[in-house]
Order: C-alpha cells, then sequence, then structure tokens
C-alpha cells in the first residue's frame, strides 16, 4: 500500500537531511521511511527551489498555462 505524505513532512524530513547533523540511516529511522524517498524528496527540492526565486512574470506565465490547461479537453 503507497502511503502519502503531506508536503509539511515532506520538507521536514529533507531539511533535516540537508543540515547535515543527523546520518541517513538516523533519519530513516527516526520518521520510518526509505533511503530512496528521502533521495527523491531531496532530488525533487533541488530541482524545484529556483522557482521560489523566480520573478513575477514566469509566476504569471505558469499561471495562465495551467487556466488553458483547465480549458483543454
Amino acid at each position: 500500500m503507497c502511503r502519502r505524505f503531506s508536503d509539511e513532512f515532506k520538507a521536514k524530513v529533507v531539511l533535516e537531511a540537508i543540515k547535515g547533523q543527523k546520518t541517513t540511516n538516523e533519519l530513516v529511522q527516526g520518521f520510518g521511511i526509505y533511503v530512496n524517498q528521502i533521495n527523491l524528496w531531496k532530488k525533487q527540492l533541488m530541482e524545484t527551489a529556483p522557482k521560489i526565486f523566480s520573478c513575477g512574470k514566469d509566476r504569471e506565465t505558469e499561471r495562465i498555462e495551467r487556466e488553458k490547461n483547465q480549458y483543454v479537453l
């Protein structure tokens, strides 16, 4: 069965992993998740983090594209 994790939980795990104060094994045991899951979430954060600081035009473009996609059948 596939477990679902909240965005807040994922962020907490990844931030702990990035801090480097605990080993990956400690994080796995502490949070009850697999190493691969931590690595995947870290990769996702690194790929999407630059978008946080993107200019408003980029965000506006994304919003418009989302709206257009809603009307595509």
